[in-house]
């Protein structure tokens, strides 16, 4: 159950405990962070770090076109 964890939404009234969840006798981990279809979710209800990936991935696959083209002719580059 490596891949089994929870997350929860941070609440206006704050609790100094949590309860600790168990599924088949086994404690489950908290996180604040997890991927889930592709997309980071976070427990505090912003999309920073998945857009911050989201960017990375961009400017990566931006400068790999850039190399990839840098050595072709203008000519094959304009079509």
């Amino acid at each position: 159950m490596s891949h089994t964890y929870y997350a929860y939404y941070k609440r206006k009234v704050v609790t100094s405990t949590f309860p600790v969840f168990k599924l088949d006798n086994m404690d489950l981990k908290f996180v604040t962070s997890f991927k889930y279809l592709g997309h980071i979710i976070t427990n505090d209800e912003h999309d920073d770090k998945d857009m911050s990936r989201e960017m990375r991935a961009m400017f990566t696959h931006t400068n790999i076109l850039a190399r990839t083209f840098s050595s072709c002719s203008a000519s094959v580059k304009l079509v």
